[in-house]
């Protein structure tokens, strides 16, 4: 009876720790997992970044008039480059999406419930400026859309302290953390 309730419990703590199965092959997900989640971490720090490495500070760009040959300097944000690094942005998240389907572990599997949850809270900002989160808790960009967006609600999604970007990096860094917890085992 001992070594049957030794068995129970051992099966559970696997269960619960994302070490049921074979070994080898949960390794493998767990380390892609956590592979994942930092590149996510990595990816929204870029955007959150503020101050003088910020994506949204602006940069001078002069044109020159064809028809006068006179030149006028303006102050404009560099979309090309916030949407280049929105777009690893979402690749990454969509990858750590994956990664963290093939864990069975109740607290990863939890973090991922409340970051679907906020992204579905957030989804209508997100869809003003061209992100979709579809049913699958996948994302999705229309460049278009995108490249249009205020610069003042992209600064909400992705730049600073509260934004989007910044609590996906967090919950990034908790997941990758999990990940090497459970891998320490």
């Amino acid at each position: 009876y001992k070594k049957l309730l030794k068995a129970y419990y051992a099966k559970q703590e696997a269960e619960e720790n994302g070490t049921a199965g074979d070994n080898e092959e949960v390794d493998k997900n767990v380390t892609l997992l956590a592979q994942d989640a930092k590149e996510l971490k990595s990816a929204a720090d870029a955007l959150r970044t503020t101050g003088k490495n910020s994506l949204f500070k602006t940069k001078t760009v002069t044109t020159t008039d064809e028809t006068t040959g006179i030149a006028t300097e303006s102050q404009e944000y560099d979309y090309d480059a916030i949407y280049d690094a929105a777009e690893k942005f979402i690749e990454t998240f969509n990858s750590m999406l994956d990664s963290a389907a093939s864990i069975s572990n109740k607290t990863t599997t939890k973090k991922m419930a409340l970051t679907d949850n906020m992204l579905r809270k957030n989804a209508g900002l997100l869809e003003d400026i061209g992100i979709t989160v579809e049913p699958s808790g996948k994302l999705t960009v229309n460049k278009d859309k995108f490249m249009k967006a205020d610069i003042n609600d992209l600064k909400t999604v992705f730049n600073g302290s509260g934004s989007i970007a910044d609590r996906l990096s967090k919950r990034a860094g908790d997941i990758y953390a999990t990940a090497e917890k459970i891998l320490s085992v």
